[in-house]
């Protein structure tokens, strides 16, 4: 900033800048401060506007170096991580066709050689066709197909040579070098979109740094129109715009703790460090999440793949046309049983008489091949099972990778050392068995707890449907009055009857949990009541043995008792006698006190003083005090107040402060409900006191004409400004005690709590006694 007198000089080439040293080209009018302005170069005005889309031709010419040196060093950044991306990619790729060559040049060559055999066999049929056929050899290829299945065979050698060939094929895309081809390329769309995220060009700053001027905002401040040079960080529930603050702001609030830009500039970038730390951390952790979940996915889908070609090769072999008798004896095509040998024949006419329909499948052939079909299918039922379990331990694993839990922390260390057994390089036979238990025992810990969680959920979902179950049937019942939500109750009570009894098992273990609390709890409770039970005998016979004792000691006592009754009649006449004189004393010395007078919140010592103060005042002795007013009776508001006490005079008021003070005043003026007037008290019988500090304040003579303030919109005042004055609430009022009483500690017009206990009276009871003398 370059501060000059009003004073310019008339040379303004030579105005120059102190803080850039570059030419003076302008003025900031609106800074003027002490007669002084603010002159200011180019860059001064740049950092005036605080617009990063501005800057000066030398800024912008560094700027642009800048620029373009990050850029280059970023390109050459994304054209290395692409260079590398692409080369693992096209390693990988190369490796999959290698692969998918080597796999296709088999099954080519094997079909082409299939092919070659198949085309000479044609053309030799078509040699033999056209050659002159011979006799003997025709009888004894037709004895060789009837002794044998030729065609069956031929057609079932084709067929498995297809199956080889399309298991061959399919293969190709269910290998690990696919899966790991395909996941190479999921790798590098991650890793170029991360390269964006992260590898990112930043300008350099257009603030310039001078350590002999404070960093401020080019914004002004709201109120004083000023630069913003301080920004308050630190209170709270302050709105945003007012805790940007100029010097004046400061000056107005010395005591709130402001923050300077450049200690904000420090506090933000070291959030954004720590942010910065956390994101680092959360990628790190994705990294690590990643790579065991595509480890796991990858194993998931090889396992699946494995075990799906298990199950079709079964079915494929399992549930193949089958070979049965019938095709045994129909070698080729017979239309008549007069085509069938002698052996033939009587077989068949045998098993035509004990043909039987109902008993057709009772059959031994049919028996044992519905048998083969039962047991081919439970075994693939089986195999299925598996499927869905290991697929429901993958998935759980997989979501207990997600979640960063471990259930097998346990059983590292037996895993290290089955590592340990499998590296050493002598294990005899009882070794190795072991570390087959080992293994399965692993597998077998691994499968358990993924199964507990499993079984957790499910015992969750179940509670949750029964829950939705009872939820639906309780809406239904709001509709009973519409035929179809009658029909669809019933539907849902079905359902639920059926539920609840296909899953009757599983809710006993949904409810183990609470059946194990309550058995606990009776144990406990029976084990409680046994032990009663024992201690309640035992004082039983302890008990008997006391009566016994204290039957005898009750008579004795009976006897005492009566005597002591006799003695205790006496003496209760005597003292009744007593009793009835000390009362007629005390009540004479009471009177004479003027004790039966006392109000309630007084004590007896300082009513008597009270007593002695009035008497002196008036010169006459009380007759009678009448309760004319009571705030937790009567209300304490000044209407209630007026209420009871206008036209009346002789009133002693005494008050109770919410500080527990107990204080008031008495006059003999007419206390008025009016508009506001004082009352003079020409006999300075007028005084106010104190219980809480047992003192008397007596009426001032040059005062004597303020004694009272009436005021229908007030409670009771005293004095002239106010010695006490009571809010129309009771709550609300002040003290200014010594200006008409007297009062050794006046505060010349201060608010003064020695008699409430604070400032504001704030009256919990208040009582009004209409006195009359003699």
């Amino acid at each position: 900033m370059n501060i000059l007198a009003t004073y310019v000089p008339e040379d303004r080439e030579k105005m120059v800048c102190q803080m850039h040293k570059l030419e003076i080209i302008a003025i900031d009018l609106v800074s003027l401060e002490n007669r002084q302005f603010e002159f200011l170069c180019c860059n001064c005005l740049v950092e005036k506007m605080n617009n990063n889309n501005i800057s000066t031709i030398e800024q912008t010419s560094d700027r642009i170096q800048s620029y373009k040196s990050q850029r280059l060093n970023k390109r050459k950044k994304d054209i290395q991580i692409t260079l590398d991306n692409q080369k693992i990619l096209l390693v990988q790729i190369m490796k999959f066709k290698s692969k998918v060559d080597e796999a296709l040049d088999k099954i080519s060559n094997e079909i082409q050689k299939q092919l070659v055999m198949n085309e000479k066999e044609q053309q030799s049929l078509k040699e033999n066709c056209q050659t002159q056929s011979n006799f003997q050899e025709d009888v004894r290829q037709l004895s060789e197909f009837l002794q044998t299945q030729e065609n069956q065979i031929e057609l079932s050698q084709d067929s498995k040579f297809i199956d080889d060939i399309y298991k061959q094929f399919e293969l190709i895309f269910q290998n690990e070098t696919h899966n790991k081809t395909i996941q190479t390329f999921k790798d590098v769309v991650w890793n170029i979109n991360n390269l964006n995220k992260e590898n990112k060009i930043e300008l350099m700053s257009l603030q310039t740094q001078n350590n002999q001027k404070t960093l401020s905002l080019s914004n002004l401040c709201q109120k004083h129109k000023k630069e913003i040079i301080m920004i308050d960080i630190e209170s709270e529930n302050k709105q945003i715009e007012y805790r940007f603050v100029c010097v004046q702001c400061i000056s107005d609030n010395p005591l709130c703790q402001y923050r300077t830009i450049e200690e904000v500039n420090q506090k933000w970038n070291e959030k954004m460090k720590k942010q910065d730390i956390i994101f680092n951390d959360l990628r790190s952790n994705r990294l690590k999440k990643k790579e065991k979940l595509n480890k796991k996915i990858a194993e998931m889908r090889q396992n699946y793949i494995l075990q799906l070609d298990d199950i079709s090769e079964t079915l494929r072999t399992g549930f193949s046309v089958p070979t049965t008798p019938t095709t045994e004896v129909n070698k080729f095509k017979q239309d008549s049983i007069q085509q069938l040998s002698k052996e033939e024949l009587f077989l068949q006419i045998q098993n035509l008489i004990q043909f039987d329909e109902e008993q057709l499948f009772q059959d031994s052939k049919i028996e044992f091949m519905i048998t083969k079909d039962s047991l081919l299918s439970k075994g693939i039922e089986n195999k299925l099972e598996q499927l869905k379990q290991h697929d429901q331990l993958d998935i759980q694993e997989s979501i207990n990778i997600l979640q960063d839990q471990s259930n097998d922390n346990q059983i590292q260390g037996i895993y290290k050392l089955i590592q340990i057994i499998q590296e050493g390089k002598i294990v005899n036979q009882e070794q190795q068995i072991r570390k087959q238990e080992l293994d399965e025992f692993i597998s077998s810990s691994k499968q358990i707890y993924c199964q507990m969680e499993l079984f957790n959920q499910t015992i969750k979902k179940f509670q949750d449907h029964q829950i939705k179950i009872n939820s639906i049937n309780n809406k239904i019942k709001l509709f009973q009055d519409h035929q179809n939500f009658k029909n669809l109750q019933i539907q849902v009570h079905d359902y639920k009857d059926k539920f609840d009894k296909d899953f009757l098992n599983f809710q006993k273990f949904s409810e183990i949990d609470k059946l194990v609390n309550d058995l606990e709890t009776l144990k406990q409770n029976n084990k409680n009541l046994e032990f009663e039970r024992n201690s309640m005998e035992n004082n039983k016979i302890i008990q008997s043995e006391k009566e016994n004792t204290l039957v005898k000691k009750l008579t004795d006592l009976q006897l005492e008792l009566q005597k002591q009754k006799d003695e205790q009649k006496l003496l209760n006449e005597n003292l009744q006698r007593e009793k009835n004189n000390n009362d007629q004393q005390i009540q004479l010395r009471f009177d004479k006190l003027g004790l039966n007078l006392k109000p309630d919140l007084l004590q007896d010592y300082y009513w008597i003083t009270l007593l002695k103060t009035l008497a002196q005042k008036v010169n006459k002795a009380i007759r009678n005090s009448i309760l004319i007013y009571q705030g937790t009776r009567d209300g304490l508001n000044n209407q209630q107040y007026w209420s009871k006490v206008n036209g009346k005079g002789n009133l002693l008021m005494v008050f109770k402060s919410k500080s527990d003070h107990i204080f008031g005043g008495y006059s003999p003026c007419i206390w008025e409900s009016c508009s506001g007037k004082y009352v003079a008290d020409h006999t300075l019988s007028s005084f106010i006191f104190s219980q809480s500090h047992d003192q008397i304040y007596p009426l001032k003579y040059d005062a004597k004409q303020y004694a009272i303030y009436c005021n229908s919109n007030y409670g009771p005042s005293f004095g002239n400004g106010y010695d006490i004055k009571i809010g129309s609430d009771f709550a609300d009022g002040y003290s200014k005690l010594g200006i008409s009483y007297s009062f050794p500690n006046y505060k010349y017009g201060n608010y003064d709590p020695d008699l409430f206990g604070q400032i504001k009276p704030e009256i919990k009871e208040c009582q009004i006694y209409e006195l009359s003398f003699v």
